[in-house]
This record gives structure tokens, C-alpha cells and sequence, in this order.
């Protein structure tokens, strides 16, 4: 919908689909870890389906603002 936008997904297990728009990647990474990726980085982080999955939401939280 949106072509000119960037976009990343990401999981903690590799069950992407085998077609990705090309302005979609997805990575599998875990987010209770150190995200690898710089400060001020997006400019939107969409975050769901983690409600029994995330042991420490101060710390993910942090790391999404920052």
C-alpha cells in the first residue's frame, strides 16, 4: 500500500511467508535482546500479539522509544 516506505518485520521464529513485497524484510530476532538496530531508527513500531511472550516490557519499551 505504501511503496516508498521501508518497512522491517520481525520474529523470534523464521515463519515468513515466501513472497514479501519488496519494500518488506523480515528478520528473525529476539525482542527481549539488545535490538541491533541504531537509536531513531523508525518512525513507527508496531508491536502485538506479545502479551504472555515478554518477560521484562520496561526494557522493550525503552528500546522502542529510544
Amino acid at each position: 500500500m505504501y511503496p516508498g516506505a521501508s518497512v522491517v518485520g520481525t520474529d523470534l521464529s523464521p515463519i515468513q511467508p515466501s513472497w514479501l513485497p519488496q519494500n518488506l524484510q523480515f528478520m528473525v530476532e529476539d525482542a527481549e535482546e539488545d535490538w541491533i538496530f541504531p537509536k531513531n531508527h523508525f518512525d513507527l513500531i508496531h508491536i502485538r500479539g506479545l502479551a504472555g511472550g515478554i518477560q521484562d516490557w520496561p526494557k522493550l519499551l525503552k528500546q522502542a522509544y529510544e
